[in-house]
């Protein structure tokens, strides 16, 4: 509530004359100044702070609160209304407005959204018994979920009291009462009479007997660390560091520290605080060797688990995962997958990542720095139909040449093989190709080696872009008559004494790239061999220059182009 009641005097409160900005007759506003300042300490919970109050003043937090005015009229605890009265509090007390704790449930450590493992959720009531007994108040840094210990004293933290088994803090019973810091104010139920009456008395157990459980090295270095790739993450410090090879960002270094720690954790039997510290210890001591490939199945108990198969068809992901963990496993599993799957995730490259069409267009997370200054699939337009002559590549045959062209687009993308067809204007027919050419490859130990050598054609292409827009030459080039005109004019100059079906399509493949098996039927063409011409080689860049004038759409780059191979 607004109204602060100054007709009511606290019996230990001295009224001063506190001017306030807020009545419109600009009269002063009576406000309690309390004769005790107590100030929280640096890494202290509000809820201590505040029960810190409540015993010095001998006054339970309530009476405190309703002689500020907060919770008048109201049934819920006044803790939970203190945000709303924090000037209050500080007027009250004399403490500076940003010395006032946060609540206890709000994080003050950052954690990205997609970080595997919850980290934001503050994990209340936990305690060192010891150092609650020493210093007479509970710590922020217990509600981290990763903290599992005390480095002070080596020990683990405690989740409950001794005594009833609760959690501390589990209840409001502490804003009525009076008790040192470490004693357990938790109610109990008791049935009296036989079961017809419950009494709730107060646990009032002594916090500070909890038995000791040993911290080991190896939980205090991995919450140590986590605590300091943490640190790192808020300060935004220029990335200086490599992981299997990248130098990444340090939220990348935490990404992949908490993508490691979940896959341990979830490779353990059982859930719980000694799970997770196991888990924890475990990545603490594989996180630094991480860089070798050879230690991933080590690293990552479920390396498959990490590249499972998305799709574009599941909507919601169970959780992004860190690009550097899954091009290392992609790198590490890659050559167990098919050739399909091996062309969609691009294993042959150094930065493997999940096909482009699984990544909705907001998951920046999801890829490497790599990833984002270089295109990560072949556009449509630079490939043809029958794929160009290439070192690497080797010695093809015209059907191994359409399937190497289909094998290009295939790079980083999951759209089936059929569908590539026609994008490329391709018969489906070539689909049983794939199947043969790709099982042949993969028999004669040749399949990582054109991998390998359709990612250099890759970088070729992004290096030095085709001049030819082999998709828009397709179109050209299936207007009705275009080609048959075009043919007739080049007799008519007698460039070519006639139009055979040989001339035909040997143009046709050499305008537009593509594979003679694959051009539309025309009303022009004859029965008879379409490879073979007779005679010289007739003049393709002359006709090709026919085709500028009588095309009623614009021609751009030359008849043919090759990559550069130097």
């Amino acid at each position: 509530m607004d109204d602060d009641f100054p007709h009511r005097l606290s019996r230990f409160a001295l009224l001063t004359e506190v001017p306030e900005a807020g009545p419109p007759s600009g009269m002063a506003v009576r406000r309690p100044k309390w004769p005790i300042r107590i100030v929280p300490y640096p890494d202290e919970l509000r809820s201590s702070w505040l029960a810190r109050i409540s015993q010095r003043y001998g006054v339970p937090l309530r009476h405190l609160a309703a002689d500020l005015g907060i919770g008048e009229g109201s049934r819920r605890a006044p803790a939970l209304l203190i945000d709303a009265a924090a000037d209050r509090w500080c007027a009250a007390l004399g403490v500076p407005r940003h010395m006032f704790p946060l609540s206890d449930r709000d994080p003050d450590w950052p954690c990205p959204p997609w970080s595997p493992i919850d980290l934001r959720t503050p994990s209340l009531g936990r305690y060192c018994h010891r150092c609650l007994s020493d210093r007479g108040y509970w710590r922020r840094s217990w509600l981290r979920a990763w903290v599992l210990g005390c480095p002070e004293h080596m020990i683990r933290l405690s989740r409950t009291c001794p005594s009833c088994g609760k959690r501390p803090w589990s209840d409001t019973a502490w804003q009525s009462l009076l008790a040192a810091p470490d004693q357990c104010l938790n109610r109990l139920t008791t049935a009296t009479d036989g079961g017809r009456r419950r009494v709730h008395p107060i646990c009032g157990a002594d916090l500070g007997v909890t038995q000791d459980v040993p911290l080991s090295l190896d939980e205090l270095h991995g919450q140590n660390l986590l605590t300091q790739l943490l640190d790192d993450a808020r300060a935004d410090v220029s990335p200086s560091r490599r992981c299997h090879g990248f130098a990444v960002t340090p939220a990348m270094r935490l990404h992949v520290f908490t993508e490691l720690l979940t896959e341990n954790w979830m490779a353990e039997k059982e859930r719980g605080s000694a799970s997770l510290a196991a888990a924890l210890a475990i990545t603490a001591r594989r996180f630094d060797a991480f860089d070798q490939t050879s230690l991933i199945d080590r690293a990552v108990p479920r390396p498959r688990k990490i590249i499972s198969p998305l799709g574009p068809g599941q909507k919601v992901r169970r959780r992004p995962h860190s690009p550097i963990v899954t091009a290392a496993c992609l790198a590490a599993e890659g050559t167990n997958f098919a050739p399909a799957t091996q062309l969609q995730f691009r294993t042959g490259r150094t930065h493997p990542s999940y096909p482009i069409d699984w990544l909705p267009g907001q998951e920046l997370s999801l890829l490497l720095p790599e990833h984002r200054t270089e295109p990560l699939i072949v556009p449509l337009e630079w490939v043809p139909q029958s794929l160009w002559r290439h070192p690497a590549l080797g010695t093809c045959t015209p059907e191994r040449s359409v399937v190497l062209a289909m094998c290009l687009l295939k790079l980083g993308r999951s759209a089936r093989w059929s569908t590539i067809a026609d994008w490329l204007g391709l018969p489906r027919s070539v689909c049983v190709w794939i199947r043969t050419e790709l099982a042949d490859l993969r028999r004669t130990g040749n399949w990582q080696r054109i991998l390998g050598a359709l990612e250099q054609v890759f970088d070729t292409l992004r290096r030095a872009p085709p001049p030819i827009d082999y998709c828009a030459r397709r179109r050209i080039a299936s207007t009705p008559g275009l080609i048959d005109r075009v043919l007739r004019a080049a007799v008519d100059t007698e460039s070519i004494p006639e139009v055979t079906p040989a001339v035909y399509m040997r143009f046709w493949a050499l305008f537009t790239g593509g594979y003679t098996g694959s051009e539309p039927d025309h009303s022009s063409r004859t029965v008879g061999d379409h490879t073979a011409i007779a005679g010289a080689e007739p003049p393709w860049q002359a006709i090709f220059e026919l085709t500028h004038k009588i095309s009623p759409q614009p021609i751009e780059g030359p008849l043919t182009w090759e990559p550069s191979t130097a």
